[in-house]
This record gives C-alpha cells, sequence and structure tokens, in this order.
C-alpha cells in the first residue's frame, strides 16, 4: 500500500516539502475556522456560561432603627459617614511582589489616616500596652485560644500546637509579619531592596504602631481569601480631609474604595449612656448566637454589644440586601447584575418608657448628692483602719486614696508628664519619679539578686505592695509568663509566697523556674534551652527592664510619693 501511494506521488511529481505545507495550510484553516466559530458565531454563549459559573453574591448592609424616649425625642439615630476599604483585586506573579504591593497601598493609606487623626477600623486582641510593647486586650481563655487559632488558620482550637497555644502577642506579630504570612519584614537573604520599598511607599524600618495596623488589616483581608470580591474596611467616619486625599491618588491605590457608610449617634447625655448601650462589630461567639435566631447575619455585621442596643437587636438591626457579581477565577469583580439587587430594610425603630428630661434632672442630683456624701467622709489624713470600725457608716475616706484614685483612674494623665509640652510642675513631678524610680529598682535588683534578702512579710508594706504587683500582677496576670494553667496554686512554696510571705521573691521565683512554669519563649529571644538558673537571670534582666515603661507600676510609684 505504501509502495503504491510512493508511486502515485512520483507520477504526479509532488515534492515532500509540498505535501508537508499542504497538510500545514489544511491544520491552519480547521483552527482557524474552529477559532472563528467559538469567538464569533458562539462567543455571547460561552461568555454568558462562563458569567454563569462566577456569580457571587455579596451583602448590601441595612441601617439600624433609630431609638426615641416617650416623648419622642431621638437617643440614638444614623449619621451619614464615608467608610474606606480595601479589596484584593490585583493579579500578581509572586507573593513577593503581592505582599509589596497591598502593603504599599495600606500603609500609604494608613498614613494618611494618621495625618487627619483617623482611626483605623481593623482591629484584633493585639494592642500596644502602656509600656510601649505588644500586649493582648484579653485574659487567657476561650476567647484568646480562638483568636490564635484563626491566627495560625486552625479552624478548631484543639488543632493549636503546644508552642501555638502559648504564643504571647510579640510571637504573633512577628509571625503574621514574617515573609510566611504578609511579607512586613523579611529575612536578610530577600529583604527588599531600597527600590522596591521606594516604589511601593514603603519605608525602609515600620514603626510598632505601623506593623499592628498594617497586620490587623492583611489579617481582616486574609480572612476573605476564599471571597476576595468582599472588601474589607480599613476606617470609617473618615474626615473629609482624608477623603480628599485618598480620592486625588485613588488611581495608584490599587482596590481602595471609599463608600457611603453610616455611624451611630446618640443624644449627648451622660445619664443615658448606660442605658442606651453602644454597637460595635460581632465577636464570632455573638454571631454564633444571633445566627441561631436569624441566619442573615453577615460576618462583619456591626451589632448592639450593651443596653438597649443589644437587648433589640434583631429589631434594631434590619434586614441587609444583597447583589450579585460577576468575579473572575482571582474572585475581582467584573460586572455588578442590577437587576439582582435587593435593597436592604432599614431596621425598626424602638420607644422607650423613660424621659430624656427627667432621667438628666434625676442623674444631676444623685450625682452631686453623692459628691455631697464623699465630701462628708474624706479626712485630712493618709491612712485610716477599716478593721477597727464595727458599723461601716463609721467608715472613713483619707485625702491621700483620693489622691492616688486621681492617678490610677487617670483622671490625671502621667504620660504627659514627660512630654516636650509639658508645665514646669509636670516636668519637675517626672524628674522626682525617676529619682524614685532608680532608688526602687536598687531594692528590687537587690532582692532579686541577692541571697540574704527579708521573708515578704517581714519586708515594709510599701516593698511588699511592689514585690506583689511584679509577681502577681505582673509576671502572671499581665504578661503570662508564669502560667496560670501551669501554676499550681495549692503548692506549699505557691502558698507561702500568695498567703502567708514565709519566703523572698528570689526563692520564689527559682522554684517557679523549677517546676517549668515560666514560659522561656517570652524573655529569652534565642528559644534554646535554658537551665532553671539561666531562666531565673533571663527573668530578672527581663522585668527590671520591662517595669521601666510600665505605666501601672508608674502610677503605683507615684502613689507613695504622694504619701511622702
Amino acid at each position: 500500500m505504501g509502495n503504491k501511494i510512493k508511486n502515485i506521488l512520483k507520477k504526479i511529481k509532488l515534492k515532500r516539502t509540498t505535501v508537508l505545507i499542504g497538510v500545514f495550510v489544511l491544520f491552519a484553516f480547521i483552527v482557524t475556522k474552529q477559532l472563528f466559530s467559538l469567538q464569533i458565531l458562539q462567543g455571547k454563549d460561552y461568555i454568558s456560561k462562563f458569567h454563569t459559573r462566577t456569580t457571587k453574591t455579596r451583602i448590601l448592609k441595612s441601617t439600624r432603627g433609630n431609638i426615641y424616649d416617650r416623648n419622642g425625642v431621638l437617643l440614638a439615630s444614623n449619621q451619614l459617614a464615608f467608610t474606606v476599604t480595601l479589596e484584593d483585586n490585583g493579579s500578581y506573579k509572586s507573593s513577593r511582589e503581592k505582599n509589596l504591593a497591598i502593603n504599599g497601598v495600606a500603609y500609604r493609606v494608613l498614613k494618611i489616616l494618621e495625618k487627619n487623626k483617623d482611626v483605623p477600623f481593623a482591629k484584633s486582641h493585639i494592642e500596644i500596652g502602656e509600656n510601649g510593647e505588644y500586649a493582648f486586650d484579653i485574659q487567657n481563655g476561650l476567647n484568646l485560644d480562638r483568636f490564635k487559632a484563626d491566627v495560625y488558620g486552625h479552624p478548631y482550637i484543639s488543632d493549636l500546637t503546644k508552642k501555638e497555644k502559648k504564643s504571647s502577642a510579640n510571637d504573633i506579630i512577628n509571625y503574621l509579619a514574617s515573609d510566611e504570612r504578609f511579607g512586613l519584614i523579611m529575612p536578610k537573604n530577600e529583604a527588599y531592596t531600597k527600590e522596591e520599598l521606594k516604589e511601593n511607599g514603603l519605608p525602609e524600618k515600620l514603626s510598632k504602631k505601623d506593623l499592628l495596623d498594617l497586620c490587623n488589616i492583611r489579617l481582616a483581608l486574609s480572612s476573605n481569601s476564599f471571597k476576595k470580591y468582599l472588601p474589607v474596611t480599613i476606617a470609617t467616619n473618615v474626615s473629609q480631609k482624608s477623603i480628599a486625599s485618598i480620592m486625588e491618588n485613588l488611581q495608584s491605590f490599587k482596590g481602595i474604595d471609599v463608600v457611603e457608610d453610616s455611624i451611630r449617634k446618640y443624644k449627648d447625655d451622660d445619664s443615658l449612656g448606660p442605658i442606651l448601650g453602644y454597637t460595635g462589630k460581632a465577636s464570632t461567639e455573638e454571631l454564633d448566637d444571633l445566627r441561631k435566631k436569624d441566619p442573615k447575619y453577615s460576618q462583619d455585621a456591626i451589632v448592639g454589644k450593651a443596653g438597649i442596643e443589644k437587648y433589640e437587636e434583631l429589631y434594631l438591626h434590619g434586614t441587609d440586601g444583597k447583589e450579585t457579581v460577576y468575579v473572575d477565577n482571582l474572585g475581582k469583580v467584573l460586572q455588578i447584575d442590577k437587576k439582582s439587587i435587593v435593597e436592604p430594610k432599614v431596621g425598626d425603630d424602638v420607644h422607650l418608657t423613660i424621659d430624656a428630661n427627667y432621667q438628666d434632672v434625676i442623674y444631676n442630683i444623685l450625682k452631686q448628692r453623692l459628691a455631697g456624701i464623699l465630701l462628708t467622709k474624706i479626712d485630712n489624713t493618709k491612712f485610716f483602719d477599716k478593721d477597727s470600725i464595727e458599723d461601716s457608716k463609721d467608715i472613713r475616706i483619707p485625702i491621700y486614696d483620693v489622691y492616688t484614685a486621681l492617678f490610677t483612674n487617670r483622671v490625671i494623665d502621667i504620660s504627659k508628664f514627660e512630654k516636650t509640652n509639658a508645665t514646669p510642675l509636670e516636668k519637675s513631678l517626672y524628674e522626682k519619679l525617676k529619682g524614685k524610680q532608680k532608688t526602687v529598682f536598687d531594692v528590687l535588683n537587690n532582692r532579686l539578686t541577692a541571697e540574704d534578702t527579708p521573708l515578704k512579710k517581714d519586708e515594709p508594706k510599701e516593698i511588699q505592695d511592689y514585690l506583689n504587683y511584679v509577681v502577681n500582677n505582673l509576671l502572671i496576670d499581665k504578661l503570662g509568663i508564669i502560667s496560670k494553667d501551669e501554676i499550681k496554686y495549692n503548692d506549699p512554696h505557691v502558698k507561702s509566697w500568695m498567703d502567708e510571705g514565709n519566703t523572698t521573691i528570689r526563692d520564689f521565683l527559682n522554684y517557679a523556674a523549677s517546676k517549668n512554669w515560666i514560659d522561656i519563649n517570652k524573655i529569652s529571644p534565642k528559644g534554646e534551652y535554658l537551665s532553671s538558673n539561666e531562666v531565673y537571670n533571663y527573668l530578672s534582666k527581663y522585668l527590671l527592664d520591662y517595669l521601666k515603661t510600665d505605666r501601672e507600676f508608674s502610677q503605683l510609684l507615684y502613689k507613695y510619693m504622694l504619701l511622702d
């Protein structure tokens, strides 16, 4: 058969190249015809089918109902405001390019907000404490564990490793800022070049606040990783100055948008605050409870947190609307289906039985009466022995307790004393504080390092207060360096410290180190194995450094400065 074909080709005198060219021309004709059919003849049908496969539903937020008193006086209403949002709608060749672009846009917008004193909306359970270090805003418990599980991408708290569960606020920020997550801080061998940073509007070094704000925004954005068509809120109730600056640069702010929103406005009356309550972003637990009653609550719903706002939440919240959007395979919005829009319904109004005017009058009368009672109970003394009286009506209030309360309740803001614009009196007090600090730190250093020191019960009351603050308030409650889960409160050594005072701080902390109650990762940057003595040495140094910037400890120092 093959020979016959060859003979036929020889007879018609065709070359092999001619045959090949003919075959290629035939194939090209077939492909061109198919492309014409797909793109021209059936193009609309294919586009329509593609869009149908990639439609998503987006929530349109409702407006809360108003709250009125019995006379129709408006107590809580909604005020038009502007919100800045960020959407992950870019296409990137690598995670490095993506991190640079998103971090750069977020940073530049944050700087505009900061300049005009607008506060970022995206928050987590991490804040910058009074000592300038990262700290959790909630104590150890279920909520904190749920937050850690979300950070590390675990669906269940039980999935947390032991190391992840013990993560400090600083550990979490370092993890989120690393190249493993959001690329805010890169390892030396992969560090961003000055040109890359400049091109994306990023500084060579981020402040603690900037790092926290950027981590919060990226964390919120990552929660929408499978729903990129849903923007996250960067800031609400943004000033006109910020809006103008953002709109001027909107072309270079990829993913940024400014949308109309509403904020809650309350009648300016202190007496109504506890009654009306307030609103805020729903927590995971609150959403779970509310969705049992109304499954339509969105993930970023604003709900009542206290008072009438919380009690009448289901009436005030209203019904969210929705719209259908077409998105590509990356989640980027291509088009909004106008016909699919379901407008949101405003929440129901709530009318209370209280009279706002009466409430204000009664509140002021009670305030004056309580102030009068307080004044009759104040004595110009430093101390009062409450244990020596039999009837509570005979209790007296030393004037020095009132002075101390001005500091502890932050009526007097001690952070202003060290500012350059502080008054001469404030600067003088700050200089005295530094002198007091030095004296007290010398005592604490002695108690932490010296072998032959008094038992706690034999110390002056002032020193006892300092020692109790360091261990009970700071190491256990505030920093969690001594783990509440590990410490055994029925242990004789613990009872001796907590209840009896029959031990020294040095002996107690050495005992805690020997029992592995101290979280080494929080005090040693190296993270290697340490002996109990090495743990104690690290802890002593860490404590003294920390106390220098701890506001609560400074308040305790001011208390004894007043008494002196």
